[in-house]
């Protein structure tokens, strides 16, 4: 591995890896044999079959219960999906152009996401780390805003009123209304609260 930044685990105990200086998504089983998912030795953007997909510095991978994988392709500025039975990989939502902008999946930037989770109803969250924002896209690809201002900083309180400093790392709970985030600059990990 180089610089390895993601991990994602399935019921069956296979572990895989964002292996970010690899510019690969990996897996190692339960036997601890590794094998390589999908991307090539260097930095680039393609979808397409295990040997053709290719990733820029993806730092994070959550899965679906008995489905895809989701990966922050974060040199990319994209969210990809990944079937992790083929390798087939296509991309989820993001234009590859650093920014910021919600809608529906092909419209929608992101700049430089680092983190995923998945909660058990098929929804996606973002840290989108030099957005400074925590982002949530639904099962049909619509990506919009769930916290943060698009400024760095440190500010408690709902939705865009709150503030963060490089979000890296999140979880979810299976209802999705309790996702943590570590929010790496301010040195802290935080609560967003849905459904309040």
């Amino acid at each position: 591995f180089a610089g390895p930044m993601g991990l994602a685990v399935d019921a069956t105990g296979n572990v895989y890896v964002a292996d970010t200086g690899n510019h690969r998504i990996r897996k190692v089983a339960s036997n601890g044999a590794t094998t390589t998912l999908a991307g090539g030795a260097t930095a680039g953007f393609a979808d397409g079959a295990a040997g053709t997909a290719r990733f820029s510095s993806p730092q994070g991978v959550a899965i679906v219960t008995g489905g895809d994988l989701y990966v922050a392709d974060t040199q990319n500025h994209r969210i990809r999906k990944l079937n992790p039975g083929n390798g087939q990989t296509s991309t989820f939502a993001g234009t590859g152009t650093a920014g910021y902008a919600d809608g529906a999946g092909d419209q929608a930037q992101f700049y430089a996401p680092a983190g995923v989770a998945m909660d058990g109803v098929g929804t996606v969250y973002v840290c989108d780390t030099q957005s400074y924002l925590v982002r949530i896209i639904n099962a049909g690809g619509t990506v919009s805003t769930l916290a943060g201002n698009w400024s760095y900083g440190y500010t408690e309180g709902a939705g865009y009123q709150a503030r963060f400093n490089m979000p890296t790392g999140l979880a979810a709970s299976s209802d999705g209304k309790l996702i943590f985030v570590a929010d790496q600059q301010n040195q802290r990990i935080r609560k967003v609260v849905q459904g309040r």
